[in-house]
């Protein structure tokens, strides 16, 4: 297990007072609750966040929401996840590990298809009937082989709330897979943001000056081009900004700025206007922890990837609204599945292979062996390296090929270890890639690996 946390839990300083609009955050926590099982959110003086994608993602995921609660308890705090909803997915799946005798393999169980280009907040939920049945003709079909419990992924399936959304039912999935490792968290999701008025503001300031926000946001682009965040686009007529289109069932959209009009009013790509009565905007992901670390939290949990982009976060707010935004911090973890099967790199195999041929032709000396067969073998090396006759040398080739065949017969145990190395060390590799990934669905992970996360976060400092 390695776990990441930058700077240490002990050394953050979450920065209260931030919570304009706090009633309309804890009344979107609240319906959360309600609907889904999690927790509501409490009056309280800090609030600390984090949140993902709603898929079945792996421990370093896990490892933020329980880092927050860690600090929630430090600092007298409230932690809350962030279901960003507003990315869409080919396919809900989970991946699991098969072991047949030693060999080690994986396989992917398609929980439920997906429109692919369509937010999984755009989404109707699938049939929680058809998840389960999926899962179980899978363990049917594996049985023994499956090295996992999947018992909990079977649990969490059944029964599920009536969701409107499938980024809802997969949220709802989750909690109840991270209810033994922690307490439940209040949840909020990123489609519903565009009712809050500190995301309103924004907008506003966005629609008041749109070159200027972009300016300084592609600036920031530039800075950071490893980040992977793309431009935004600029031309004389409109501006894009950092904001979606949500629509029922449909991709999501573009938004840009028309400057040839004083009031900047909202447009798609393709020049039409924003439809109010069945379009919502949504903020993209450097607006949305802009957001969130402008207005709504004291502190934002990122993994290693959202620490790299959000430093863009910073620099593009700072140069357009001069403003400082809530501290953020690192939290990931990487573990591995515990597996009883050889695990080899491919340079244990080139030393397996080398073994092998060394072998059968010094067995004398890796065994350290004596007597006059031994003895007659070194003289007829030594005399080989001086005698140019070619008939001498290919007759003391052979006697000595002869004395290593008897040698051979007479310790065929040693040979047979090399050999049986040289197997393990080629299964060791074929397993290597399945045994080293640490994507697993946390909820795979034996429960005592995660326990012990919660531990090593819990006394982190």
């Amino acid at each position: 297990m390695h776990v990441y946390v930058e700077p240490a839990i002990d050394r953050w300083r979450p920065t209260s007072g931030r919570m304009a609009d706090r009633a309309a955050l804890i009344d979107l926590a609240k319906r959360r609750a309600v609907q889904l099982g999690t927790a509501p959110l409490r009056q309280a003086h800090c609030l600390i966040a984090t949140g993902h994608q709603p898929w079945l993602w792996h421990p370093g995921i896990l490892a933020k929401d329980l880092a927050a609660n860690t600090a929630a308890r430090r600092f007298n705090a409230e932690p809350i996840h962030l279901v960003v909803d507003q990315d869409s997915l080919d396919e809900i799946m989970i991946e699991v590990p098969i072991m047949k005798g030693r060999n080690l393999s994986a396989e992917r169980v398609v929980l439920v298809s997906c429109q692919p280009t369509v937010p999984l907040c755009c989404q109707p939920p699938a049939d929680a009937g058809t998840m389960y049945k999926r899962l179980m003709r899978f363990i049917q079909r594996h049985k023994a082989p499956i090295p996992v419990d999947l018992e909990p992924l079977i649990n969490a399936l059944e029964g599920l709330p009536e969701c409107r959304t499938l980024a809802e039912q997969m949220t709802a999935v989750v909690s109840r897979l991270w209810r033994p490792f922690l307490p439940d968290m209040p949840v909020i999701f990123s489609s519903e943001l565009a009712g809050l008025q500190g995301f309103a503001n924004l907008v506003d300031q966005m629609r008041a000056d749109p070159q200027h926000c972009a300016t300084c946001y592609n600036q920031a682009v530039a800075t950071w081009p490893n980040a992977g965040i793309a431009p935004l686009l600029t031309d004389p007529e409109r501006v894009e900004l950092p904001l979606w289109a949500l629509n029922w069932q449909r991709a999501r959209r573009r938004v840009f700025a028309d400057v040839t009009h004083g009031a900047a009013p909202l447009r798609m790509e393709d020049g039409s206007s924003l439809d109010h009565n069945c379009e919502t905007l949504a903020p993209r992901a450097l607006l949305l922890t802009a957001l969130f670390r402008a207005d709504y939290c004291d502190l934002f949990i990122h993994g290693i990837g959202g620490t790299v982009y959000d430093q863009l976060t910073d620099q593009w707010i700072d140069n357009w609204l001069g403003r400082t935004l809530a501290p953020k911090t690192l939290v990931s973890a990487d573990l591995h599945l515990p597996f009883d099967v050889p695990i080899a790199h491919a340079n244990d195999m080139i030393r397996a292979k080398w073994w092998k041929h060394h072998l059968p032709h010094n067995l004398d000396r890796v065994l350290n062996l004596k007597g006059p067969q031994v003895a007659r073998k070194h003289i007829l090396l030594q005399q080989m390296n001086d005698d140019r006759d070619r008939a001498r040398r290919a007759g003391a080739f052979r006697e000595v090929h002869a004395i290593n065949m008897e040698l051979i017969h007479r310790y065929p145990e040693t040979l047979s270890e090399a050999q049986r190395k040289m197997n393990d060390t080629q299964l060791g590799v074929a397993n290597r890639d399945v045994a080293a990934k640490r994507d697993w669905c946390f909820a795979l992970y034996p429960s005592e690996q995660l326990h012990a996360l919660a531990r090593r976060l819990s006394s982190s400092s």
